[in-house]
């Protein structure tokens, strides 16, 4: 519709790989160019942030929070995360994940990971579930895709009162 219309330039925000990638090519072959928001297509440029750096780096500034809160050890790490917005995205999980594990090992067993749907209710109702699923567990560290999971996480915690038991981080 856009093309259609003689736009200039088109601001895309699309997180799915296939999708995104599509997309910049047939704009390409309009001469249209394409800015793409969040992930790296060819033929379009880019703003945003290397996903995968991004959650190493919140991992790593988790690291001074679970060495004071947790002395350093860590029983699971939950991800909380919207499958549908795609690989690209995940990546932030999959970073934090990474600089955590590189800390503390970890077990592959206990990186847990929920696909939330973009829903925020249904993240607090799956972290509210995962709690209560895990009664013993006293250093959870949490993660959330965005903000709005956790804001999300951060209710569930309060709610089931195991504020002393989780740390949460996020990313935006």
């Amino acid at each position: 519709a856009l093309v259609t219309k003689g736009a200039n330039i088109i601001i895309d925000f699309n997180v799915m790989p296939e999708a995104g990638a599509a997309i910049a090519a047939d704009l390409d072959k309009e001469g249209i160019p394409m800015l793409s928001v969040d992930c790296l297509f060819d033929g379009a440029y880019f703003f945003g942030v290397n996903n995968l750096e991004a959650g190493r780096i919140l991992g790593e500034a988790a690291v001074p929070f679970v060495d004071d809160k947790f002395g350093g050890e860590i029983e699971y790490i939950v991800n909380l995360y919207d499958d549908a917005s795609g690989p690209e995205v995940k990546k932030r999980n999959d970073g934090v994940v990474e600089a955590l594990q590189e800390n503390y090992g970890v077990a592959e067993e206990n990186v847990v990971w929920l696909d939330s749907k973009a829903d925020d209710v249904k993240t607090q109702t799956m972290t509210r579930d995962w709690l209560n699923s895990h009664p013993d567990a006293t250093k959870i560290l949490f993660v959330g895709q965005n903000d709005d999971r956790g804001f999300a996480i951060n209710a569930a915690v309060e709610g089931e009162n195991r504020k002393e038991h989780s740390l949460i981080v996020s990313h935006n």
